[in-house]
């Protein structure tokens, strides 16, 4: 599913993202095999560029995407979708392969209902999921009014913890309206 940045997209259903993932990995395990472990994704091939897509996992809230624009100095209103770039993908795959697909199906409910602070410019989600894990979500504003997501992985609550000391925030809940998993107590 190709997003169009201009617009609301529509969030990527389950199989939409496992084939944008599932083309990710495919190219970084061929990046790998030609070049060995790869720390930074530049996909300088257009084609493959294509191939692989940009996806939209979440839509940032009104609040959210103000501390966004704030953080970032963007001089004009940023798009709410937020999106995850081909080179995005394939790091996420290189760099976390053990993450399943249910857990980027999770990806949405961090970013809509996570604990936000803000870091060097860039909005940071925790979210405690049904299941028990705990996730941090990272997303930054790009180019051409972009959200881009930086990375999505599993987190320790002393990581949290250590977010809201460096944001000197106190744990008020999600900072943008969502409702907090009791266990974020």
């Amino acid at each position: 599913m190709r997003t169009d940045s201009s617009a609301l997209s529509p969030v990527a259903s389950s199989e939409e993202l496992a084939g944008f993932l599932t083309r990710a990995a495919a190219y970084g395990r061929e990046l790998e095999r030609t070049k060995g472990r790869v720390r930074v994704v530049r996909i300088e091939d257009q084609a493959a560029r294509n191939r692989i897509g940009s996806i939209c996992v979440a839509v940032l809230s009104g609040p959210a995407r103000a501390r966004l624009e704030t953080a970032s100095a963007t001089d004009s209103a940023l798009c709410r979708a937020v999106l995850v770039s081909a080179e995005t993908a394939v790091k996420q795959a290189t760099h976390h392969p053990d993450l399943t697909l249910d857990e980027y199906l999770c990806l949405r409910e961090v970013i809509e209902h996570g604990e936000l602070s803000v870091k060097d410019g860039r909005l940071v989600f925790f979210h405690q999921t049904g299941s028990g894990r705990l996730y941090r979500a990272i997303v930054k504003a790009g180019a051409e009014k972009q959200v881009l997501l930086v990375t999505f992985h599993r987190a320790r609550p002393r990581d949290r913890r250590a977010a809201r000391r460096a944001s000197k925030q106190t744990p008020q809940g999600v900072a943008h309206g969502g409702a907090r998993h009791p266990a974020e107590a």
